[in-house]
């Protein structure tokens, strides 16, 4: 079997996919992030191109856009009783995503510097020593940037391991127990409202990955 997934490259390169690059971490991470650039240029050129075709006197939904209308329900050019007022705002965000999308070009085109590869298989399991982070603890001595401050690979693997048994654990509880009274009085159970908060969620992570990109080198490499 071991065999069979090392030539799976040469027997069909065609579908092989990321196998391809499975003793080539570097460039795996580098794949993923022209990937990112790709998305990025995609979003930032049909922004300015719509952009370039859009006609103040009628409404976006007659004129196919797609992009724009979601510039507009987070609130970017939209004027009193919700009129497109501003087009400058969307030229701008435009131009954002392609230069944001040449950094991450280039970033894809250099290896990330991963040092030794080795298999993780003993992961810290020790909730003490995981959770510790999550109030700025890292081998009980205080760090302003909590998780950020992670050096070990066996740690940030048990993290991971932790925090997907208790994601696997909320949805089973999801599922099988009703909101609690408490929770239906504080909260709006409904799709739009959950998409909201998982959006929320989303974006409280982004903040953590900030904090990881920018100081943690175990994580992300240099």
């Amino acid at each position: 079997m071991t065999s069979t997934v090392a030539n799976l490259p040469q027997l069909a390169p065609w579908w092989a996919g990321n196998t391809r690059l499975t003793n080539l971490s570097g460039r795996l991470r580098g794949a993923h992030i022209v990937h990112a650039g790709l998305i990025v240029l995609w979003a930032g050129s049909m922004t300015l191109f719509k952009i370039s075709h859009y006609d103040l006197s009628q409404p976006m939904f007659q004129q196919g856009l797609i992009l724009l209308p979601h510039l507009a329900t987070l609130g970017f050019g939209v004027g009193t009783n919700g009129p497109i007022v501003d087009t400058q705002t969307y030229l701008a965000i435009g131009v954002i995503h392609l230069i944001s999308s040449a950094v991450l070009g280039a970033g894809g085109i250099y290896d990330a510097s991963l040092h030794q590869v080795r298999l993780i298989s003993e992961p810290t399991l020790n909730p003490v020593t995981i959770f510790s982070y999550l109030v700025g603890l890292d081998c009980g001595v205080w760090t302003p940037i909590g998780m950020a401050s992670v050096s070990s690979l066996e740690d940030i693997i048990g993290g991971h391991l932790w925090i997907g048994a208790i994601l696997l654990g909320g949805g089973a509880w999801h599922i099988l127990v009703a909101p609690m009274n408490w929770a239906v009085k504080i909260l709006r159970i409904e799709a739009d409202a959950i998409l909201s908060y998982s959006l929320g969620g989303l974006a409280f992570m982004a903040l953590v990955s900030c904090a990881l990109v920018g100081f943690n080198t175990t994580a992300f490499p240099v």
